[in-house]
């Protein structure tokens, strides 16, 4: 009988540790590369369609330099991720720095990263096609007034 116990207990913990590993998906971190930008837009239009996106996202965005925004993915139940973002009028890019409580080793993270990067990432692109839209049909040009940035808040389950 011990014998059968000491298998099962064996089998339980191994199957135990299949699941935790099935749950986790490691990708290589996504790093987006150059992307282009229409043409026509302004280096401050570029920015202003970033810090928007980051808004729209509930980023976090601040101006480390001139042609660099960092922007913190807050989920608000503690995982937290830094990304960079380098820019001027033909393209930008997105690189990770760091992350907190986001399971990451050896270049691999979380699918979770990768779909919050590739999600702004999209926001992004819609953004600047929405200012490359207002300049080609001579709307304003200056969003500058129009940049809502905010953190990303993890709402209160109801009735918790």
């Amino acid at each position: 009988v011990k014998k059968m116990v000491k298998k099962l207990k064996y089998i339980l913990i191994m199957a135990f540790v299949l699941i935790v590993a099935a749950c986790t998906t490691m990708q290589p971190i996504d790093n987006i590369g150059q992307q282009t930008v229409p043409n026509g837009l302004t280096g401050d239009q570029v920015r202003q369609s970033i810090l928007s996106a980051c808004g729209l996202m509930g980023y976090k965005a601040d101006e480390a330099s001139p042609g660099t925004v960092l922007v913190t993915i807050s989920t608000g139940d503690e995982q937290t991720a830094k990304v960079k973002i380098s820019y001027d009028n033909s393209g930008y890019s997105l690189l990770y720095v760091s992350s907190q409580n986001i399971e990451q080793q050896n270049g691999q993270i979380s699918e979770e990263y990768n779909n919050w990067v590739k999600s702004l990432n999209n926001a992004i692109q819609n953004q600047l096609n929405q200012a490359s839209s207002r300049t080609v049909m001579g709307g304003p040009s200056d969003t500058s007034n129009n940049t809502t940035v905010i953190s990303k808040e993890k709402q209160p389950k109801s009735g918790s």
